[in-house]
């Protein structure tokens, strides 16, 4: 409530005039100057010196009584004036030196008596003034009543005028102008006396909480500045609780007492419950955790202060009910994230936790958030959790246990799998062992695969851990791998085993061919070797070769080559043949049959010649068909001699075999 600009300055009354012990020499004796006294200028002429001498003798006294003239001029202004005066501020005003007018010196008489009395003015002259008015600078000091003439300063400047503002209503204060000219300065003026008028009293700070039950409120407040007035009674204000709501609504630490707010953005319905001199009153018969809203104003013989801020408080309430229990939120491995419903924003919650290690519940979380997560827990593990809430007016009980399980982690990788039993040609029997680290939860499921060359295919999936494998090749180089699965996650795989089938007998061979026409007696034979090779390198290759006639099959080959020659084959007689492949585990399949026939040769000799005379010149040769050898026979040729030099011959093309000669 001090004025604004104020500076303490400690001044005493009186005008007597003080210099500066160091002031600088100032030379302000123009021929002309003009002079401002806040309304119009003045033209003042002062007469020049006459001669040289006169200006140059005792430098030192003349600028010593020059700068005395100036404080004297400095110190000669009239007391400010205060005007427009009101509680709070006030308009002060004062005027620049002026001339003073010209007196005439008195005659010396020598050796008579030095007068007394100044000598009268000079009719309408006026002294020049030693400097220009509008370099002058004034302060203002103001002072209140009970500070023992101790100024502050509330203005510097060259204006005329200056209007005080945050002066305290109904006191008296006093103010003082001194002029400045550069580094000289008059003396204070005269103090000019001003009382401000009383208004009615400040604002009053809110009421605070000193006791409350859950039926009364018992408040005090501070006077406020009375302004000049002494405060008749203070009225204070309640809106009954109709506004304010239920203390369950709000947090705990509002409970008791909630911070002011502003009355524009409220819509309270106050009445008045007191109306006292004193600075304390308690409110009875009030509801239990309930809140009310309250404001306060002073009264004196001027009027009626403005409301303070409004407050809340509430009254005593009942200890909170049992909560119901926390429901999970997320669970991980090592982390349980709890949540729980809030049924009044003035609870406080406990959350206990039992980790089944013997030292029993603990808390873990305290505070008035309805979320925590619980952090560091053992992963695949149980525990136990209750929950209590808590106001100012007590402790609820423990809500019900619920229990909660962190989940399990990934589980290692199995060991490397073990061929169990004989390893046959399409199929065998693989075992593995669970891995060491199961995650803290069982293995839901095995999966095996298998690879015969890039890539790896998924053969088993299951809880146990040994599979067959079937429906594989013979004589197949296998790697199998193994991977388990749980609730925490899925392992990497488990190092590979490689797995070779046995081999089984060789596919058979491409059906045989004729490498070159066959001959009479022998054939050249090839073939391509078989499709698959059961898994093993050939060994050989065996054929046998049947006569179609007589259904006689012999064995023409056995080796490593893919063609061999038969031999000791009939002309023209008809052949099959067939060849297989051998390899370690043995002979595979015979081939398909390959057909064909050993090339012609001429017919061999007619048998069972005979003879049959049918006259003495007539007679009838016969003989049995010979074995064609392949080609048929076109004809015969029949031989006959009477003598045993000379022959005769005969010749059919009939296919008879009989002939007549005569």
């Amino acid at each position: 409530n001090s004025p604004r600009k104020h500076a303490e300055l400690n001044g005493s009354g009186g005008g007597g005039a003080r210099k500066s012990q160091h002031a600088p020499q100032h030379h302000l004796l123009p021929n002309h100057m003009n002079h401002r006294n806040g309304t119009a200028a003045i033209a003042i002429t002062t007469p020049l010196a006459t001669s040289e001498e006169e200006t140059s003798s005792a430098p030192d006294e003349e600028d010593d009584n020059t700068q005395s003239i100036i404080v004297d001029h400095l110190s000669s202004v009239p007391s400010p004036q205060v005007t427009e005066i009101t509680p709070r501020t006030a308009l002060l005003q004062w005027s620049p030196p002026t001339p003073v007018p010209v007196q005439v010196p008195p005659p010396v008489i020598p050796g008579g008596p030095v007068p007394v009395v100044p000598p009268p003015p000079i009719p309408g002259a006026l002294e020049p003034l030693p400097f220009n008015v509008q370099d002058l600078r004034y302060e203002v000091l103001l002072s209140d009543h009970g500070k023992e003439n101790k100024y502050k300063s509330i203005f510097k400047g060259s204006s005329l005028s200056c209007k005080v503002q945050d002066l305290r209503p109904g006191q008296e204060y006093t103010v003082r102008l001194q002029v400045y000219l550069d580094q000289l300065h008059g003396s204070p003026t005269e103090p000019t006396v001003f009382n401000t008028p009383c208004c009615e009293p400040d604002v009053p700070a809110p009421p605070k909480l000193i006791a409350r039950t859950k039926n009364s409120l018992q408040l005090r407040w501070n006077a406020p500045a009375d302004n000049g007035s002494h405060i008749i009674h203070y009225i204070l204000e309640c809106d009954n609780g109709k506004s304010a709501g239920s203390a369950v609504h709000h947090s705990q630490q509002q409970q008791q007492q909630q911070p002011s707010m502003p009355q524009h953005n409220m819509s309270y319905e106050f009445v008045e419950v007191s109306k006292t001199k004193g600075k304390q009153f308690q409110l009875n018969k009030l509801q239990p955790s309930t809140y009310y809203v309250f404001r306060l104003s002073a009264v004196n013989e001027y009027g009626r202060s403005g409301y303070s801020d409004v407050v809340k408080y509430s009254t005593v309430g009942n200890a909170p009910a049992q909560p119901c229990p926390p429901t999970l939120r997320h669970a991980t491995a090592t982390t349980l994230k709890l949540a729980w419903q809030r049924r009044s924003p003035c609870e406080e919650y406990t959350l206990q936790m039992n980790d089944d290690q013997g030292y029993g519940y603990r808390n873990v979380y305290n505070g008035m958030d309805t979320l925590y997560e619980c952090i560091g827990l053992r992963r695949a593990s149980t525990f136990q959790f209750r929950l209590r809430a808590e106001n100012d007016n007590g402790r609820g009980p423990w809500s019900e246990e619920v229990v909660f399980r962190t989940l399990p982690t990934c589980p290692g990788r199995p060991a490397k799998p073990q061929v169990k039993g004989k390893v046959h040609a399409n199929g065998f029997r693989v075992k593995w062992d669970p891995p060491h680290d199961t995650g803290g939860a069982e293995i839901a499921l095995y999966h095996l695969e298998i690879s015969s060359g890039a890539s790896y295919d998924r053969v088993y999936s299951g809880r146990e851990s040994e599979a067959t494998i079937d429906r594989l090749n013979p004589g197949t180089a296998y790697q199998i791998r193994v991977l388990c699965e749980g609730p925490g996650g899925i392992s990497t795989f488990s190092e590979p085993c490689l797995v070779t089938t046995e081999p089984v007998t060789p596919g058979p061979p491409q059906k045989p061919y004729c490498k070159s026409p066959p001959t009479p007696y022998a054939a050249c034979l090839g073939w391509d070797k078989p499709d698959y090779n059961g898994g093993s390198p050939v060994l050989e290759y065996e054929m046998e070769v049947e006569t179609v006639s007589t259904k006689v099959r012999s064995a023409v080959f056995r080796g490593k080559d893919m063609f061999c020659v038969a031999k000791d084959l009939l002309p023209g007689e008809q052949y099959t043949v067939q060849v297989r492949a051998l390899n370690r585990i043995g002979a595979g399949p015979w081939s398909e049959e390959f057909t064909f026939t050993a090339g012609a040769a001429p017919p061999e000799s007619p048998r069972d010649l005979s003879i049959v005379l049918k006259s003495p010149t007539h007679l009838t040769v016969m003989w049995a068909e010979p074995h064609s050898n392949g080609s048929p026979i076109s004809e015969y040729i029949l031989q006959s001699s009477a003598d045993s030099n000379v022959s005769s011959v005969a010749s059919s093309d009939d296919h008879t075999n009989t002939t007549t000669t005569t």
